[in-house]
């Protein structure tokens, strides 16, 4: 885990609404994609899209989306199917396993906590249906007003820690669920919110830390999501990583 303790420790050190909107801007994830459901979400509270302007094509737009969930979509927290269900126990197993093998105090209570906040997460989203829906995603924002139109956040902290303070205009592709993530960045406990980021910050790079915590990875996401039986040799993961981000 020693690569990670620089986050750790940013992590830990947040004692204000202002420190966390400042971890938060500096982990946006800059290459969502709202209209590729290969890469449609993102573990980070936001996530940022870039292209074209859905009214003004000559001119590229930065919009500002949903995120925060371990699970892929709101509707594994939500829906009643008992499948579903099914799966929401393991991944409550899950995250007190990750915590408890990196070693962090009390991970049974704090996975419960964590998990109640992505529970509140998922409420706040807009679903996927609404998401895709193009007509519904020019909300074009002056940076300035997306304290008004979504109070909670300190947005100027957020915006200069993700590099977007000189942007006048970001698009809010979901407005609504925007607005309520926001809001629950000041109506959460801090400690919550510090414990939801520690376990992202381990869950994102369980491929490349020690075996425990990549098999820990692969028994929710890819034997109880998936069902796929059995992990493929980490050296041909490396290799297909390797030609992923080198391409020809």
């Amino acid at each position: 885990l020693a690569p990670l303790q620089s986050t750790f420790d940013k992590i830990n050190a947040i004692a204000s609404g202002t420190d966390l909107a400042r971890v938060l801007g500096e982990g946006l994830r800059a290459d969502v994609d709202p209209l590729n459901a290969t890469n449609y979400a993102t573990e980070q509270l936001f996530g940022l899209f870039v292209a074209q302007g859905l009214e003004d094509p000559q001119h590229n737009m930065a919009y500002l989306l949903q995120g925060g969930l371990g699970m892929p979509n709101r509707d594994y927290y939500l829906s009643k199917d008992p499948a579903m269900a099914a799966i929401r126990d393991k991944y409550k197993v899950y995250v007190a396993a990750l915590l408890k093998q990196a070693n962090i105090a009390d991970p049974d209570a704090k996975a419960a906590a964590i998990y109640a906040l992505e529970e509140k997460i998922a409420n706040a989203q807009a679903s996927i249906v609404e998401t895709e829906d193009v007509h519904k995603a020019s909300n074009p924002w002056p940076v300035a007003d997306f304290a008004k139109k979504a109070p909670g956040l300190d947005w100027p902290t957020y915006f200069q820690a993700a590099r977007l303070a000189d942007q006048q205009v970001i698009d809010a592709w979901q407005p609504g669920a925007i607005a309520k993530l926001s809001a629950l960045t000041k109506s959460e406990p801090l400690q919550t919110w510090k414990d939801w980021l520690t376990f992202h910050a381990i869950n994102r790079d369980t491929a490349v830390l020690p075996q425990a915590f990549d098999d820990l990875a692969f028994g929710f996401y890819g034997t109880a999501l998936t069902g796929t039986p059995k992990q493929r040799d980490r050296w041909k993961r490396a290799l297909s990583s390797v030609n992923f981000a080198l391409g020809d």
